[in-house]
């Protein structure tokens, strides 16, 4: 699992099974990663974030704080640069999500 930064003590990572989806990320305490309990996270191509799912249980506030750091232009771009190494798109351009992708998952 291709970890992209540990925050707020929760780990946020790629999965490698979930080429072909819209940009996001999960975010899991250690003990859960690469579980299906995880909190989904997915990226828009303003940085913001939309959760599909928090199977974690991770309370709120940590979902919030962890959305809006993910927003921050550092972060952010480490992410979209690790989502392109990682699934090598080849256009190079990266499926940011959008609400009409897919039904959100709760």
């Amino acid at each position: 699992m291709p970890e992209i930064e540990f925050l707020l003590g929760l780990y946020v990572y790629f999965s490698s099974r979930d080429e072909g989806e819209p940009l996001h990320v999960h975010v899991a305490p250690k003990a859960l990663v690469g579980s299906s309990k995880t909190a989904k996270l997915w990226i828009r191509e303003d940085g913001s974030s939309q959760l599909a799912y928090n199977r974690a249980g991770i309370p709120a506030r940590k979902i919030k704080a962890i959305q809006e750091l993910i927003k921050k232009d550092r972060l952010f771009k480490k992410t979209v640069d690790l989502y392109i190494k990682l699934f090598e798109p080849e256009d190079g351009k990266v499926n940011f999500y959008k609400k009409k992708d897919l039904d959100i998952e709760r």
